[in-house]
């Protein structure tokens, strides 16, 4: 909707930064008086914002979610993960390493581990034994996954995490005054298609499983434990 004149769009910005050949959104009604201002091509808006303003704009039904979609259309392209070993990593003898699978440099896979097809362990990550790690997931450089974490499908952690440390337990000895470390005999499980942020760490439990369901999304610099 606007006033029928004809634009090149090539670039994308925010409502106070647009230039006359990108495109912008209105998402959140309060950024309003950015939107009349602003210089953008265009603006994405839903059918109840539209009406407010004046300027050329697009009516969807989710102004941020078609902006994500338009997004993609000017990220650089993706890095791609070449397929390999590569020479200064350390795989245990009897690890199972999936078709296509990419290890990067001085990773650590230990025995027992078993990598899905495709899946990516960054540089100076750890993967500690009898971890399994399903299809297409991404590990950053310098994840660490204790031993026995069960990851599933297109998961992606973020460089700094920690998966499967011991949880925080003590119990407090009589004889002698001083508190001693509970043994944490349980596993964190990670289900397909979650994603942890950077520097976070999820913890063990002293028995049974840390469970992060499908899809859950975990910001940075968080803690999960018991």
């Amino acid at each position: 909707m606007g006033d029928g004149a004809e634009s090149v769009v090539t670039g994308i910005n925010d409502l106070r930064s647009a230039q006359p050949d990108q495109v912008s959104f209105l998402a959140n009604a309060k950024y309003e008086p950015l939107a009349q201002a602003s210089r953008a091509a265009a603006i994405l808006v839903s059918p109840k914002d539209s009406p407010k303003l004046t300027c050329t704009r697009i009516v969807v039904e989710s102004p941020s979610f078609a902006f994500g979609k338009i997004s993609a259309l000017f990220a650089p392209a993706p890095i791609r993960d070449e397929p390999g070993i590569h020479p200064s990593a350390v795989v245990a003898p009897d690890a199972v390493i999936g078709e296509g699978v990419s290890i990067q440099a001085h990773a650590v896979i230990a025995a027992g581990v078993r990598l899905g097809a495709r899946s990516v362990v960054g540089a100076n990550s750890f993967i500690g034994e009898q971890t399994t790690i399903g299809d297409d997931t991404r590990l950053y450089p310098l994840v660490t996954v204790r031993e026995r974490s069960v990851i599933g499908a297109r998961v992606i952690i973020h460089s700094g995490a920690v998966i499967g440390s011991d949880g925080f337990g003590y119990d407090f000895d009589p004889k002698t005054g001083r508190h001693v470390k509970i043994t944490h005999t349980g596993y964190v499980q990670i289900d397909d298609e979650a994603e942890i942020g950077a520097n976070t760490t999820v913890d063990r439990g002293r028995f049974g499983k840390t469970h992060i369901g499908e899809g859950v999304k975990i910001d940075n610099l968080v803690m999960i434990a018991h």
